[in-house]
């Protein structure tokens, strides 16, 4: 009797966990394909809520926050995607960019230097980023 149980429990919690995964990535497809920034936040917010593992959605609502001007919470999730072991390259260009904007030279500095040695190679880019000119 214990075992089924314990195989209804975990049926349940796969078909749960199934579920919250098919919410986030509706929350996502919703949050790509609005160009209102406002809504934008609130689904990726919602993406999160559903699946808070959902890296691709911190990322997109972090350069959302940083389009508006919410730099520091920019920060944040950048910082918490490379606590989480959930950055790449443009994490840390981005984060780059962010430290740059609110005169943390030195965090940016950092941040440039792991993007290259995470990959980075766009020195056009580099070139005419308006956040790292100076």
């Amino acid at each position: 009797m214990r075992v089924s149980r314990l195989a209804l429990v975990l049926g349940v919690l796969a078909l749960a966990s199934t579920t919250w995964a098919q919410d986030a990535v509706e929350w996502f497809g919703k949050a790509v394909y609005t160009t209102n920034s406002d809504e934008q936040i609130y689904y990726y917010r919602k993406a999160l809520e559903a699946d808070p593992s959902y890296h691709q959605a911190a990322h997109n609502l972090a350069g959302v926050y940083y389009r508006k001007g919410h730099v520091r919470k920019s920060i944040a999730l950048y910082e918490h995607l490379i606590r989480n072991a959930r950055a790449y390259h443009q994490t840390f260009y981005n984060l780059a960019c962010c430290y740059a904007r609110v005169g943390d030279n030195q965090h940016a500095l950092k941040a440039l230097t792991r993007a290259f040695q995470k990959g980075f190679q766009d020195k056009k880019l580099l070139e005419r980023d308006e956040d790292l000119a100076e």
